[in-house]
């Protein structure tokens, strides 16, 4: 019992630790200009990520981010990190980036963004 919980700790630990590690990369993903304020990019983030396969791990909208994690697809594989980073840009535009780890330790975000960024934008559209 003690050994599966201390498994099971080096995990969730493990899977922070990358997490961190995406957020670390600031400026070092793929960042665009959305036209919506901030308030609506924060609102639109969580119909968005979880489309994606991530579920989120910490979100601090007062410094601008949020970390999520790949769902796990077997209890080896911690699947990707990502971290978005929010700023404003006036009161009508919001400066988003989105910065991937690769559970092998690369940082090419390129398989993540496109889709991210569409159904980002289609979400602030939608939004009333």
């Amino acid at each position: 019992m003690q050994a599966g919980l201390a498994v099971a700790a080096c995990i969730v630990l493990a899977s922070c630790a990358s997490v961190d590690a995406s957020l670390a990369r600031k400026r070092a993903g793929i960042a665009q200009t959305i036209d919506a304020p901030p308030a609506a990019v924060w609102d639109a983030l969580p119909g968005v990520i979880p489309s994606l396969g991530f579920t989120v791990v910490r979100e601090n909208r007062a410094e601008g981010y949020l970390l999520a994690q790949q769902q796990h697809l077997a209890p080896a594989f911690r699947g990707d990190s990502l971290a978005v980073l929010v700023e404003p840009l006036g009161t009508a535009q919001s400066l988003v980036e989105v910065v991937v780890r690769h559970q092998a330790g690369t940082i090419v975000a390129a398989e993540w963004t496109p889709d991210f960024f569409k159904k980002l934008r289609a979400a602030v559209r939608k939004a009333p």
